[in-house]
C-alpha cells in the first residue's frame, strides 16, 4: 500500500479544495510551507498537510485563522 502526501488549500472553509500529491513527505511539506506563505495571511485560508494510505487519511498540519494547529482544526 503506497503512502500518499498531500496538501489541500481551501481559500475559504468548506470551499473549492486545491490539492497537490506526492511520494515524498518533504516535498509535500515544503509545499505546504510555500502555500501558507504565500495565502496564509488571508484568515479565510485553510492549508492542511495530511498522509493517506488505503483510503484513510490523518492530517498532521493545519493552517488556519492565522495560525498553525497540529491535527485538523477545530
Amino acid at each position: 500500500m503506497a503512502i500518499r502526501h498531500l496538501v489541500r488549500l481551501q481559500f475559504e472553509k468548506g470551499g473549492p479544495v486545491v490539492e497537490g500529491e506526492w511520494s515524498a513527505s518533504r516535498t509535500a511539506s515544503t509545499r505546504y510551507t510555500e502555500w501558507d506563505g504565500l495565502y496564509g495571511s488571508d484568515l479565510r485560508v485553510v492549508v492542511q498537510l495530511i498522509e493517506g494510505a488505503g483510503g484513510r487519511e490523518h492530517v498532521h498540519k493545519t493552517w488556519t485563522e492565522g495560525r498553525e494547529v497540529q491535527g485538523p482544526a477545530g
